[in-house]
């Protein structure tokens, strides 16, 4: 189970970028789930297909369409 840790403000752009910082992934390429608030539900699970992270802590850029997102998701 990896933690996607993601700190997310409100996002007023259309395209706008948001980064997270993920933990190592051993997989080639491997789903991991994260969960974000104000998307459409109270809580909206997002899949993403990243392929294998090799630092401890790895940071991965999003670009993510018009939110709006307050607070940090972790999962």
């Amino acid at each position: 189970m990896y933690r996607v840790a993601l700190r997310l403000y409100c996002l007023t752009m259309p395209m706008q970028q948001v980064e997270c910082r993920l933990y190592r992934l051993t997989m080639p390429m491997q789903q991991v789930e994260c969960r974000l608030y104000r998307l459409t539900m109270p809580m909206h699970p997002v899949t993403l297909r990243l392929h294998r992270l090799t630092m401890p802590m790895h940071p991965v850029t999003l670009r993510l369409h018009r939110l709006t997102i307050y607070d940090r998701i972790e999962n």
